[in-house]
């Protein structure tokens, strides 16, 4: 398969979707003219660690995998459900009866810059989640996968660690049938623009668990076309390094007004209305954190 990368958007996105069907469905894919549109063509940081993880988790080959570089071509492993593609896998321990057997190992990416590491995430969790198991050597293997992503938490024009662990993973455990334990992710240190250095750390299950990744049968299809009660509003205001205390504190208290406030011009049906009435009658529950485990200076809001 040969895709063009610049493309429509023409961003990262057509990369990291590209690679991840091709691990998971074992085929050959080339990208070419990669960004070819932008300002800085070609491969950035991020694009090459979160590509190098997605090998290392299914196995095969990826050629042209490099910073500035506009065009890669993986070749899959066709039936050896994952393995060692080159990159900073750790090593494996294994366990099993001579009938099947499952490794446990590590992947670490590590973009050495601020890029972000939800992005990385986009690549290499879906490979642990549906990486098939191997077939082709003589024991059957299932591979039980942990990562530990090194870059940015909050990084610009990309989804936040914070969005990430509070409504895109509790979505895709209670919408799209992912194992919960799949999806719990270790904030061990947080990682501002342009240092970077933040870490998370995703784990695997052990064996015997009815959670564990990869899963073996299928998820389940999303279905929300109807909009739901509001029943409890969480606002999390966090600020960090030079940034002052009280940057976090006026994020949430003008976070709290704003929702207490009645808009008009969004008054129009029933729904809203009743949307706007259950937001007046709750109250938020707020937490001010001071991110004490960071590396650089950032601030930031969610509200859920």
């Amino acid at each position: 398969m040969i895709i063009n990368g610049s493309h429509g958007e023409g961003g990262g996105q057509i990369i990291r979707n590209a690679i991840v069907y091709a691990c998971l469905l074992r085929v050959d894919v080339e990208i070419h003219s990669i960004r070819a549109g932008r300002s800085k063509p070609g491969l950035k940081a991020q694009h090459v660690t979160g590509l190098q993880m997605a090998v290392d988790i299914c196995g095969g080959t990826l050629e042209g995998n490099a910073v500035h570089s506009t065009r890669i071509a993986y070749t899959s492993p066709r039936g050896d459900g994952g393995g060692d593609g080159g990159g900073d896998s750790r090593p494996f321990t294994a366990t099993g009866s001579s009938s099947t057997r499952t490794v446990t190992r590590t992947v670490v990416g590590n973009t050495v810059t601020a890029g972000s590491i939800c992005l990385l995430l986009q690549t290499a969790f879906p490979c642990v989640l549906l990486n098939p198991p191997s077939s082709g050597a003589p024991i059957p293997t299932r591979t039980l996968t942990s990562l530990t992503m090194v870059g940015g938490t909050n990084a610009t024009f990309a989804p936040q660690i914070d969005y990430t662990q509070h409504v895109l993973f509790p979505t895709l455990v209670h919408h799209f049938g992912v194992p919960e334990a799949c999806s719990r992710l270790d904030i061990e240190r947080r990682g501002y623009f342009p240092r970077g250095g933040g870490v998370v750390h995703l784990g695997a299950r052990p064996a015997g668990s009815a959670d564990a990744c990869p899963i073996t049968g299928m998820l389940t299809p999303i279905h929300l076309t109807e909009r739901g009660h509001v029943c409890d509003i969480y606002i999390r205001s966090f600020h960090a390094g030079d940034v002052p205390l009280r940057v976090a504190q006026t994020m949430a208290h003008d976070a709290v007004q704003q929702l207490a406030y009645t808009d008009a011009t969004i008054t129009g049906n029933s729904t809203n209305a009743r949307v706007l009435e259950e937001l007046r009658s709750i109250t938020p529950r707020v937490e001010i954190i001071t991110e004490s485990a960071s590396v650089g200076n950032g601030c930031g809001i969610l509200i859920v």
